[in-house]
């Protein structure tokens, strides 16, 4: 069933700087680490990882977050980067086919630049850079071996609270400057950054998402919430 709100003049997209768009649940359906994760660790037949993979979702699904994300982090500890990619290529095409064409739309039709803000891992959102074509991408960086090129268990950036990382990640692109953009996300992580955002778009929103703030723009539509969106722009 479809779903479109609309508060918002689209014709005003060309007024814009830029579009900032959310990873997990907005471009992609899931937790693209945990679904890779459990891909990678069930073709190697890491039973253990795998056990250690449900009770880290546990601790995600009781709003433990720190423990949750440092835990994923040291679950890919001694892990080669490049068999997680591999499974990483794959999992990336599972992504709404409409995102990857609005982003496109977006930059042809209406002169935006597109970037990712996503507390995901760097090596997931340089793939969705290429992919999707963003204009840059601002992600937490998994630290590698570089005579091994294993994960180190360990990132340069700090494991607090998602609001706040996302703040951070939001900051490097804005460094100082006050410019209109467009957003797209779908929880009450996105909150901050979305106080700012010229337009707001839920993309298939968390209910304490939609108690917290006005939608310019509500996407829910099955089984692409965008493909609605991408045919009205």
């Amino acid at each position: 069933m479809n779903k479109f709100i609309i508060n918002y003049k689209l014709k005003n997209l060309s007024d814009l700087d830029f579009a900032i768009f959310d990873f997990d649940g907005t471009i992609y359906p899931n937790l693209f680490l945990f679904d890779l994760a459990k891909q990678f660790f069930t073709i190697n037949n890491n039973y253990k990882k795998l056990t250690d993979l449900n009770k880290i979702l546990l601790n995600y699904n009781s709003n433990k977050f720190k423990l949750a994300y440092t835990g994923f982090i040291n679950l890919l500890k001694d892990e080669n980067k490049d068999e997680v990619l591999d499974v990483s290529n794959e999992l990336i095409k599972n992504s709404y086919t409409y995102a990857k064409l609005t982003i496109k739309k977006l930059k042809n039709k209406y002169k935006l630049k597109s970037y990712l803000i996503s507390i995901t891992a760097d090596f997931v959102a340089d793939l969705a850079k290429n992919y999707f074509n963003f204009e840059d991408v601002f992600s937490i960086n998994y630290l590698t071996s570089k005579k091994s090129n294993k994960f180190l268990g360990i990132t340069n950036d700090i494991i607090d609270n998602p609001q706040k990382m996302k703040i951070r990640l939001f900051n490097n692109l804005m460094y100082k400057r006050k410019l209109s953009y467009i957003y797209f996300f779908d929880s009450i992580d996105d909150l901050l950054i979305s106080s700012n955002a010229s337009i707001k778009v839920g993309v298939n929103p968390k209910n304490n998402l939609k108690k917290s703030l006005k939608f310019d723009i509500i996407l829910n539509e099955s089984p692409d919430p965008w493909k609605f969106f991408y045919n009205s722009i």
